[in-house]
């Protein structure tokens, strides 16, 4: 064995082979080509590396850090393991082999061309460019012109990078074969960068996609300003719709099914008796206003409040109904509407859909989740019907294939009967059925172990940053073919880099995510806002004390001032954060301070004057 050359050693399997060289240092999820013939050159992708010598030996007390095997079959090949030192991968083959690779057969790298399909099952234009695939940094000078420049990423060292692998592109076509993606990864792990990258592929495609944004950073509108990263304008591709203003759900068009639907996500324990009762009460076509008036009437007539004898008989068919019951009703549906649920309607959120933009929806998780039950019940039906009038041969409204996309999607759709989740229901029937009618799920959430495992299971393609629980480590293993050194991996992985367990692809892939060509409007770091916001509020200051002639500021001065600060701050500034603010502005060397029998007294620092 010369110096150069990777063999094959220890004992092989179908699927694991380990290999050795002197002096080449394997990569974690690099490509190798073990040349046995008989087999057809089968390919491996690197799970495991080490290196050891004389002062890192093969065996410790507590076992071998290798196969005892390999240690053998290396020493037989002539390795001096106590003068040299040993490289060795354990290499996962991508197909499994009617029976195993011979011991002692050499390995090399792989030319491009030799294994693009395997890395590329979608070409750009098809599929979304998410990153590139770990390991195949020496691949990327052999790529054609048509993959460079797709994937910039930002390395370890914060530093923009260019072709820095081949790219990973998951083809968006293949999802009516292989629907629906989940994002998994814990805090910091990069799972919001991930996602806003995926639906910044979602744009350049111009794919019609509704957004749940909890966290209000789903904005697209501002480049992301790093050097080396082209401008791109998403202005025209997305719409923002806050929820109780630009869009709700119009009452006056709500079916009696679904408003007792909204009344029971407004709260538990809604009785059968309540949805009786609503059934009773309400009419397709009544507005808020009408509603709740005649809930009201209905409980001050059953508590024999009502004076009006007129009204009272108009109100004699609700008399076997429970005062209890309307009461419980009245306070679920007061409590929506404080939320300003039923201010506005879809139809804007419906038009954005039509014109192949993404729409985001801004409100609180628990407003989100009524929302989100009503408004895609709404989209789906739309879509539904349009095929199945398709599938009848006749025609109709069109109404296009859309994405389901949110984070915190285990608050959406939660594990557990017990818990009153109103959007569940929706998105099991999008999970189970959404594929034949081209509508599809992108579930973003740091804790998998808590999403409905029905929606779970169909989640075909899943991407895995850092996850440090060892209860969703344990969902991914079961829900995925991630490998036990993949899933050790987990929780120190970098920010930014994942596993992709994909249908589509047929195994896992390692992938770092590319750089965002956007900026979310959360951006600031919270010290540094804080920073700022200091300084603003010392400038405003100086500002109001020069206009005001406040200098020298007397003792008896501070309060007077301190009133005409807050006025400009709108808030109400006391003595003693008036005689902080000072006192900071002396230590920056803006103000003098001199003590007096009466108190301390500053002025400003002439110019030229230094403190």
């Amino acid at each position: 064995m010369t110096a150069a050359e990777m063999l094959v050693v220890g004992t092989t399997t179908q699927q694991y082979v380990y290999v050795a060289s002197r002096t080449y240092k394997f990569r974690m999820n690099e490509i190798l080509i073990i040349e046995d013939e008989s087999l057809g050159f089968p390919r491996g992708e690197v799970l495991e590396t080490s290196s050891f010598n004389k002062f890192i030996p093969p065996a410790t007390e507590n076992g071998f850090l290798v196969d005892r095997e390999v240690i053998t079959r290396l020493q037989e090949i002539g390795f001096d393991l106590q003068r040299e030192e040993v490289n060795v991968a354990r290499v996962r083959l991508l197909e499994e082999l009617p029976w195993p690779v011979r011991t002692g057969v050499r390995v090399r790298r792989p030319l491009f061309e030799e294994v693009e399909g395997y890395l590329l099952r979608a070409r750009p234009g098809k599929g979304w460019v998410v990153g590139i695939i770990k390991g195949t940094e020496e691949l990327a000078g052999q790529m054609p012109e048509e993959l460079r420049g797709l994937a910039p990423v930002i390395d370890r060292q914060g530093q923009l990078r260019q072709d820095a692998g081949v790219p990973f592109i998951l083809g968006y076509r293949e999802m009516s074969q292989y629907p629906h993606v989940g994002v998994f990864g814990g805090s910091g792990s990069g799972k919001s960068y991930g996602l806003r990258v995926l639906l910044e592929e979602v744009m350049q495609q111009r794919l019609p996609a509704v957004v749940f944004d909890p966290h209000y950073e789903m904005d697209f509108a501002t480049p992301t300003g790093v050097v080396g990263i082209d401008r791109a304008d998403f202005r025209d591709r997305f719409r923002i719709f806050h929820l109780g203003r630009e869009t709700g759900v119009d009452f006056s068009s709500l079916r009696t099914p679904e408003v007792v639907k909204l009344l029971q996500g407004a709260g538990r324990d809604f009785s059968e008796a309540m949805t009786n009762a609503v059934e009773a009460i309400h009419k397709r076509g009544m507005d808020c206003d009408y509603f709740e008036k005649l809930l009201e009437k209905i409980l001050a007539f059953l508590e024999g409040r009502s004076e009006n004898k007129e009204e009272e008989e108009r109100l004699l068919q609700y008399k076997s109904l429970s005062a209890s019951t309307i009461r419980g009703i009245l306070w679920r549906f007061q409590s929506l509407r404080r939320t300003g649920l039923f201010t506005g309607d879809v139809a804007p959120v419906e038009t954005a859909l039509r014109q192949r933009q993404v729409a985001v929806i801004r409100g609180s998780v628990r407003v989100l989740q009524l929302f989100a039950s009503y408004l895609l019940n709404y989209l789906y039906q739309k879509r539904r019907d349009y095929m199945d009038r398709r599938q009848a041969g006749e025609e109709g409204d069109y109404f296009p294939p859309f994405l389901v996309v949110t984070d915190e999607a285990h608050n959406f759709a939660p594990v557990g009967a017990e818990i009153n989740a109103p959007a569940r229901s929706i998105i099991r029937e999008i999970a189970q059925e959404g594929r034949k009618y081209g509508v599809f799920l992108v579930l973003a959430t740091q804790r998998p172990r808590l999403l409905d495992e029905t929606v779970t299971a169909q989640l075909n393609t899943k991407f895995i940053f850092r996850t440090v629980r060892h209860s969703d480590i344990s969902v991914i293993q079961e829900e995925t073919d991630i490998t036990k050194e993949e899933a050790g991996r987990l929780p120190y992985l970098p920010s930014g880099d994942a596993f992709v367990s994909s249908a589509f692809f047929g195994r896992t892939v390692a992938i770092r995510v590319r750089a965002a060509f956007t900026s979310p409007p959360h951006t600031t770091n919270p010290f540094d806002e804080m920073e700022e916001k200091l300084q603003s509020e010392e400038e405003i200051v100086l500002e109001v004390a020069r206009e005001g002639g406040w200098f020298p500021l007397q003792p008896g001065g501070v309060n007077p001032l301190a009133e005409a600060v807050g006025e400009r701050l709108g808030r109400p500034v006391s003595y003693d954060e008036m005689v902080t603010m000072l006192d900071r502005l002396v230590a920056k060397g803006k103000l003098v301070r001199e003590e007096s029998p009466f108190g301390a007294a500053y002025n400003l620092v002439e110019e030229g004057e230094t403190r």
